[in-house]
């Protein structure tokens, strides 16, 4: 469905975008790392939520699979309340040091998220219209 290139064409824009460099260490603008860090939060909270639907759907002999969600579930809700606690600290923050190639794998990573829920929604419309 989606062109493999033209996904890595915009993370690599994308980067391209964000960074500036300063005798050669790469910045990005505090502004935009909070972006990211409040959007790849948002995804981890609605991945929490999805852990707690699993777990609730979990039938009484599914002990094992229930005790590993509980652990994950109780981990995921203690790192989202500090990475959120980061969030907010960063917002007095100026431009940060990153490095290129995190900051290309992640937006890599998002454009793919994108790609996958497009393409399965066009199939969707798709098999809707059958």
């Amino acid at each position: 469905m989606s062109d493999a290139h033209d996904g890595t064409n915009l993370a690599e824009r994308y980067v391209g975008s964000v960074l500036s460099s300063d005798d050669g260490v790469r910045l990005m603008d505090a502004v935009e790392v909070r972006w990211v860090l409040e959007a790849t939060l948002d995804m981890s909270r609605a991945r929490l939520d999805l852990l707690k639907t699993l777990q609730a759907g979990l039938s009484s002999e599914a002990v094992d699979a229930k005790e590993a969600l509980t652990n994950v579930i109780i981990m995921q809700t203690r790192l989202n309340d500090r990475e959120a606690g980061l969030v907010e600290a960063l917002g007095s923050a100026g431009d940060l040091r990153v490095e290129r190639a995190e900051i290309l794998r992640l937006a890599t990573a998002f454009v793919k998220a994108y790609e996958h829920v497009r393409d399965r929604a066009l199939e969707g419309a798709r098999g809707s219209e059958d």
